[in-house]
């Protein structure tokens, strides 16, 4: 375990030396890269980064994005079903809901343009003037790699099936929300799990358990008559 943890530790200062030279790079493609890419697809990218950024930074709400951009909903509409078109934005909506779902809410699909759009877009001016470093990236790093975490998680759970489910996705409603719920139509078992990219102890169990548990008899799913189980990753 030691020795697991020393070679992290050396990963993780590769990384941010790797991440500062890049930073540095008159020629990086953390300048250029996206640029490109967003001129290939569009022929007006400055409104689909803006629409990108809000998503990066945690607005994954129709009306949230709508707030960040300054764009009315049915100006926005366009711009998210292009996305989505081209595989940079998926939608996704509550487990238990139908595709149609108004609940929906929209996500980056490539890790790099979530990184990008979230750490290098907002800051481009202070990239060009040489002045941004990878220590304004290293305060938020480890929320950022929370929702990454997330779909590790979920390409787990898909692997070692601990159930064997028909499907998997988030739950929420309201201000309740249950980051992994994977479903089993036919047996009738729902496993239900949290997210956590941190050290836990004995109580943090109990009391995340405690709340998948509460939060649990919020989701309408072939309530009483089916099998719950429950987990942390």
């Amino acid at each position: 375990v030691e020795r697991s943890r020393g070679l992290g530790d050396v990963y993780k200062r590769q990384f941010w030396n790797w991440l500062e030279n890049e930073l540095k790079s008159e020629s990086s493609f953390l300048k250029d890269e996206v640029d490109f890419l967003m001129r290939y697809e569009f022929e007006d990218p400055s409104t689909y980064k803006l629409v990108l950024e809000a998503i990066a930074q945690g607005n994954t709400k129709l009306s949230e994005i709508k707030n960040f951009t300054k764009l009315q909903r049915t100006d926005i509409s366009p711009y998210l079903r292009n996305l989505n078109q081209v595989g940079l934005v998926e939608r996704t909506v509550p487990i238990t809901e139908n595709i149609k779902s108004r609940k929906g809410r929209y996500y980056i699909t490539d890790n790099f343009l979530k990184f990008w759009f979230r750490y290098i877009y907002p800051n481009l001016s202070a990239l060009e003037e040489g002045i941004f470093r990878a220590d304004e990236i290293k305060e938020d790093y480890n929320s950022y790699l929370g929702h990454i975490f997330e779909e590790i998680c979920k390409q787990y759970l898909i692997k070692e099936q601990p159930i064997k489910f028909t499907q998997i996705g988030k739950w929420w409603f309201k201000d309740r929300e249950i980051d992994i719920v994977a479903l089993n139509k036919k047996t009738k078992e729902i496993l239900l799990m949290e997210v956590k990219w941190q050290d836990l102890n004995s109580k943090d169990v109990k009391k995340i358990v405690a709340r998948l548990q509460e939060n649990a008899t919020h989701v309408h799913w072939n309530n009483k008559k089916r099998k719950e189980s429950y987990g942390i990753c």
